[in-house]
């Protein structure tokens, strides 16, 4: 199996690119393609992460699904 680590760094005015790039690592986990997955949200997609509460439930409801890890370290 393979090791996975994505990097997303779009931010507010591209925040559709940040969430096509989240579809990748997330069908990986989906489909146990990959032994282990990381996402690095570095830059302006970290603001959009941390700013736009929208974005934010979309990815944790899409990596949390996969990750419990990932969904448990975002304070609700």
């Amino acid at each position: 199996m393979e090791k996975l680590l994505v990097i997303i760094s779009s931010g507010r005015k591209v925040k559709e690119k940040a969430l096509i790039g989240l579809m990748f690592p997330t069908n990986k986990m989906k489909y146990k393609l990959a032994e282990d997955v990381e996402i690095v949200f570095i830059g302006p997609s970290k603001d959009l992460l941390v700013g736009d509460e929208e974005h934010r439930n979309t990815v944790l409801s899409s990596i949390g699904e996969y990750n419990p890890w990932f969904a448990g370290i975002w304070p609700k």
